[in-house]
Order: C-alpha cells, then structure tokens, then sequence
C-alpha cells in the first residue's frame, strides 16, 4: 500500500495514539440528555430519570452518553496534532461514517476517564478512504474497562492508495413486516448548537460558510444526536424506559438532518433483548440511520 498526501497505511494502521483524559458529571449527563430530546414533556417521570438529579427513583445516566468523551478524546488529539503517524487531513475532508458502542456496564453517575486510541483499519473505497478508530475507556480510579467505542470516518478524496476495500454489503437489515414500534419525535432548530455543548465542536454544525463548503445550503444535525434520538426511541420500546439495560448500540449515518427537521424512527423487534431500527427524516423522506440494532441486557440495571 503505497499510501497518499493524506494517508500512509503502512505507519498508520495498527498505530496507537497518546491517551486522552476526561471527566463527566451529572450535569454533564442531564445536558446531553436534553440536547438528544429527553426532558420534553414535563410530566413524563421515565423521561424525568434521566434529566433530574432528584428523581424519587433516582437519576439514570441515558448510557449513549459513553460517545461523548470517546469522540472528544479523539477530536482533542487531532487538535493538539496528536492525531496517528500517516494521517494528514482536517476536518475539511471528514464525514462520521458509522459508530458502535459497547457497554460493560451502566455508567455511572459522575466519573474520571481515561481513553486509549488506536487506529484499527483503513480501508480504500476509491476516491474516497474509511479510517476505523477503535477506543477503549477505562474509569481512571479503578482502571475498570467502562466501554468500547468504534467509530469510521469518511476521508474525501483520499483514496485510490492500493489497500483493501474493506466489508461492503447491509447488515442488521429491518424485515420485511411492518414495524413494531414507531417513534415521531421533531428536532429543535437550535438542536444543533445545543448538542455541541457536550463538546463536538466541529463548525459544520455550527457554521453557515463552513457546512456550505461541504455543499450543505446550512449547518447539519450531528450525527450522533441523531443516534442519541434513535437511543431514546429503542430504550422506550425495546427497555420500558430503563436506560440502565443498554448494552450495545451501531448504526450507520445514511444521510444528513437540517435542525428543526422531524425524525421517525421505526423499530422491529428480533428477540427479547434485540432491536433492529431505521431513522428517516421525515420531511424529506430520507434515511439517516441505516444497518442500525441495539441490544439490552436485563441484569445491568441491578448493577
């Protein structure tokens, strides 16, 4: 693999990058939950446990939530220049391809972390390339594995370097019955500049020049708000409300969301703790999350 201006397989795959730190509190937890919709009607107590630090029941952190300081660890590296030896591009040539997460266990509700960042494929689709950036965090006190985040950044035009095209194909594809489940939920046309409170900065969600530099005629939704939304609608019919039994969640970005936009996610339900889902913006009946499945286990929220 002979590599480009922008990647050299052969010093970036494989590679390690310098550990990240952070840290999270319950207000950290409670304004990501706000940001992906949770908190919308003022009498929903299922709702209430997850932006109220005084539920009567308790406050349960939304486990999504476990992307948040995984993706800023890895948008802080890259910042600083400490992204992986052979990768040279911006934020000017990326797009957030697909994302999965595994939990060990319910988050809890205030902790420190630390994140080790590794570079676990590349792959060349022609003229443009797949990074794969695997991400393990660990609660920095007890060095407790908490969870494992795999995220696959598009690289525009950079590929065509001779390496490996890489899995094609669907996966965790609905089938062909009606959904179980549909969940209608409209997005705020400030969404947006909410959800980079919790700390993806990236202009082309804020910045009107930037997105249209993309060929977007204004900012884009996150992608990972949208997969937030898709949580909130998966754990309410595949959990009874419970955030505490999510174990994995994956899912690919299909298409873009315009704040303000309205999300329909429809959910099928392959077995008792098995979920297949797709997200569409409604408005324009286009996809947004595709090759989407999130899977619970009942025995965490004992834990």
């Amino acid at each position: 693999m002979a590599g480009n201006e922008f990647i050299d397989p052969s010093r970036a795959l494989h590679a390690v990058l310098d550990e990240a730190h952070s840290s999270y509190t319950e207000r950290d937890l409670v304004l990501y939950a706000l940001a992906v919709g949770a908190g919308r009607d003022p009498v929903d107590l299922t709702d209430l446990h997850l932006v109220y630090e005084n539920h009567p029941d308790g406050f349960r952190p939304l486990g999504t939530y476990a992307v948040v300081p995984a993706i800023n660890a890895y948008m802080t590296l890259a910042a600083e220049g400490r992204n992986a030896p052979g990768l040279d591009f911006g934020l000017d040539r990326v797009l957030h391809g697909e994302q999965s997460l595994e939990l060990l266990r319910p988050l809890p509700p205030a902790a420190s972390l630390r994140h080790r960042l590794s570079i676990a494929a590349i792959w060349d689709k022609g003229k443009h390339a797949v990074v794969v950036t695997h991400v393990d965090t660990f609660e920095a006190r007890t060095g407790e594995l908490l969870c494992r985040n795999e995220l696959s950044t598009l690289v525009k035009g950079a590929g065509d370097f001779g390496g490996e095209r890489g899995p094609h194909g669907e996966v965790n594809m609905p089938p062909s019955r009606p959904p179980d489940a549909v969940v209608t939920e409209a997005t705020l046309p400030q969404q947006a500049l909410l959800y980079r409170l919790t700390g993806d900065w990236n202009p082309l969600h804020a910045d009107p020049g930037f997105a249209q530099l993309f060929g977007f005629e204004r900012p884009i939704l996150h992608g990972l708000c949208t997969w937030g939304f898709a949580a909130r609608a998966a754990i309410a019919t595949g959990a009874g409300g419970d955030p505490r039994t999510l174990r994995r969640f994956q899912a690919r970005f299909a298409g873009s969301v315009f704040p303000g936009e309205t999300l329909r996610t429809e959910l099928w339900r392959e077995s008792a703790t098995r979920l297949i889902l797709r997200t569409t913006a409604l408005e324009r009946q286009v996809p947004v999350l595709t090759n989407a499945a999130v899977e619970f286990d009942p025995a965490f929220s004992s834990r």
